[in-house]
């Protein structure tokens, strides 16, 4: 079917084939990735992805990740954070939520950083309040919101869309310019 003379692109779908992954961090850590996709049993990616520009790469971050949360204790400390990038893309909004609070007492990076700034347009508040209110990202946050201005404007519209969508719900902000991942946003400029 054309719509307007074009044909519509498919809607994406979860896909098994995670080795679009090792896109989403910088080359020199593919090693790491690909050990964390081998103890990643069952995982499932969204077949799209965002593209973004962190340091001298660009990188693919996952729009979501459905995939079942392991012991990562025997892991090199690179590779738990790599997975707390990962897992912060969960489509369950409590391991996003403890993904994003553990990646917040790791060193941030210039490839960490794109997932704690998309996670300020997280429709779960919680998720995208603890990002809003960690001061230590505001300097990394506002290089990469430079570097990136599609993807900041596209994650400030997110943010107020899912303001004005849980305000009704007992959001306690009256106004999207108080709301924490809006501030911040606009601080970034």
């Amino acid at each position: 079917m054309k719509l307007f003379g074009q044909t519509p692109k498919p809607y994406p779908s979860y896909t098994a084939d995670t080795s679009s992954l090792t896109h989403a961090f910088p080359t020199s850590l593919k090693n790491d990735v690909q050990r964390l996709l081998q103890l990643s049993e069952n995982m499932k990616i969204w077949s799209e992805s965002l593209k973004v520009r962190a340091g001298d790469e660009e990188l693919e971050i996952p729009h979501r990740i459905l995939a079942d949360v392991f012991n990562i204790s025997d892991l090199s400390a690179v590779q738990q954070t790599l997975y707390h990038c990962l897992y912060s893309r969960s489509t369950d909004g409590y391991v996003r939520e403890a993904s994003v609070r553990t990646l917040l007492k790791m060193p941030v990076t210039d490839w960490t950083t794109p997932y704690l700034f998309i996670a300020l347009s997280d429709y779960v508040i919680q998720v995208a309040n603890v990002v809003a209110n960690e001061e230590k990202l505001w300097g990394p946050l506002a290089k990469f919101a430079q570097e990136n201005p599609e993807l900041y404007r596209l994650t400030t519209a997110r943010a107020i869309s899912f303001w004005d969508l849980n305000r009704y719900g007992g959001i306690r902000y009256e106004d999207y310019r108080k709301y924490p991942p809006c501030k911040m946003l606009k601080s970034l400029r």
